[in-house]
């Protein structure tokens, strides 16, 4: 049975940050307000609201403020929604109360039922409104106008950062006895957070089927698998809780059976298909984290840009044996968190576009143009050992934990770190997004949907 749907709230922390300074917290003692021009994200679970640009009311148009109450003229909300139009969004109306109180007032309802039907009469290209109540710093509410007679909770708000934090989160209740050795390491809160999460793996083998073990044995609530591909013979080596009896069988299915025995409260999904395709690839819009564990170099870019277009970060990873007849040369790993603001794949030179060019070409038509002598040689087989690609998916997952608990403390922001396993070697590091780059440019991240998934032209409608 499909959940009804829900609306969600997400912030970049610069965004967030950008309007409580807009809005005076901890400094004025009236009411104040903006608007934060949204993209839109609309799956059929959840509709998202991604912040992208904070509005300052301009000092004309407020009529009228005090510490209880709050005036501004139309027009200032006009001009919000014209930007937002414009950019194929929507607005989020937010205004403090100063007083203390942590809810929507009376006089707050009758405002927003009025800013609502102005919408829907003068804009009504947005699909609805959003507006938000600030109390204090991580204090807010929030709320979606259909039409100016049926505000509905937004009932989760994130903000992602050196953290990705939860402002408002569903009411869960998470069996903190059976987790009890990690509720000991990272409390209640960090395990309520866990049980309330959607979290896709894209790909199935080595490195993703032991992230998808590791997600349920911490009591994820809800995973996403993705891979096309079967289990051969050769996979039962490295993926997790395989046997030879299933091979044949789609990965993604012997990786949620093994979940679902793990902990069958847990939601799992498997999708068999691969991520370069559009209808696998729109099935992320509902994930709060997302875990890449392909090798397909064109998936991994299809990742990056989601990250930034939708706002969710992603934990990218691989593992490379470099031998020569059985000599070892490097054997080492990689995980880099990719979000907005901070460097992506591309300039990290973390692509091969000749690798990217392979994988966008079904299989039967790639190994016609090598036959042709139009393409490279099809690549061998990698070599993969599942000590390495388990330790791999390993550094993913505590950097993930970091990333939800912050428990290397708040200056601690490494969002790549490589490990070499011959000499042992470890180097942490942390790039922001080049200017010169979609990457680096905050007016380009948080777009939602638009006419062009991703702005790609896909192979399928």
């Amino acid at each position: 049975m499909t959940e009804q749907r829900r609306y969600t709230l997400t912030f970049t922390r610069d965004v967030y940050d950008s309007l409580l300074g807009a809005l005076r917290i901890g400094e004025s003692t009236v009411e104040n307000a903006a608007f934060v021009v949204c993209g839109v994200s609309q799956s059929e679970r959840e509709t998202r609201l991604l912040a992208r640009e904070v509005v300052e009311v301009p000092s004309e148009d407020v009529l009228y403020q005090d510490e209880l109450t709050m005036r501004i003229a139309y027009r200032a909300a006009l001009d919000s929604m014209n930007r937002a139009g414009r950019k194929g969004g929507t607005i989020l109306f937010v205004h403090t109360h100063p007083a203390g109180a942590t809810d929507f007032s009376r006089q707050d309802d009758q405002e927003e039922a009025v800013l609502a039907g102005v919408a829907g009469n003068y804009h009504p290209t947005l699909p609805f409104i959003g507006t938000a109540v600030i109390s204090g710093p991580d204090m807010i509410r929030a709320r979606v106008w259909t039409s100016e007679r049926a505000p509905v909770e937004i009932s989760r708000i994130r903000v992602v950062g050196r953290r990705l934090e939860f402002l408002v989160l569903e009411e869960s209740s998470p069996d903190y006895d059976l987790f009890d050795r990690q509720v000991r390491a990272f409390g209640r809160d960090a395990q309520k957070v866990l049980s309330g999460l959607c979290v896709g793996v894209v790909g199935c083998g080595g490195t993703g089927s032991s992230v998808a073990e590791q997600l349920a044995r911490l009591g994820v609530g809800r995973i996403l698998l993705f891979d096309h591909q079967a289990v051969e013979a050769s996979n039962v080596s490295r993926i997790h809780e395989s046997v030879l009896g299933d091979v044949g069988s789609p990965k993604v299915e012997v990786i949620a059976k093994r979940v679902s025995a793990i902990h069958p409260s847990i939601e799992v999904r498997a999708i068999p298909r691969r991520i370069v395709e559009l209808s696998a690839a729109r099935e992320l819009r509902d994930c709060d984290v997302v875990f890449g564990c392909t090798d397909d170099d064109l998936g991994r870019f299809i990742l990056d840009r989601f990250s930034l277009d939708y706002l969710v970060p992603v934990f990218d990873m691989g593992a490379k044996i470099d031998s020569i007849k059985g000599a070892i040369r490097f054997v080492g790993c990689r995980v880099t968190r990719l979000q907005a603001g901070h460097a992506c794949l591309s300039c990290r030179r973390s692509l091969d576009p000749e690798r990217m060019r392979k994988d966008a070409l079904p299989e039967e038509e790639y190994e016609q143009l090598v036959r042709e002598g139009y393409a490279l040689e099809l690549d061998e087989p990698d070599p993969a050992v599942v000590p390495f690609t388990t330790v791999t998916a390993g550094l993913a997952i505590s950097q993930f934990i970091d990333f939800l608990t912050g428990f290397r403390g708040p200056d601690a922001d490494v969002d790549q770190v490589l490990l070499r396993f011959d000499t042992l070697d470890l180097v942490k590091s942390s790039r922001v997004g080049s200017p010169v780059c979609v990457c680096g440019r905050p007016e380009l991240h948080g777009v939602g949907d638009r006419p062009l998934f991703l702005d790609m032209v896909w192979p399928e409608g």
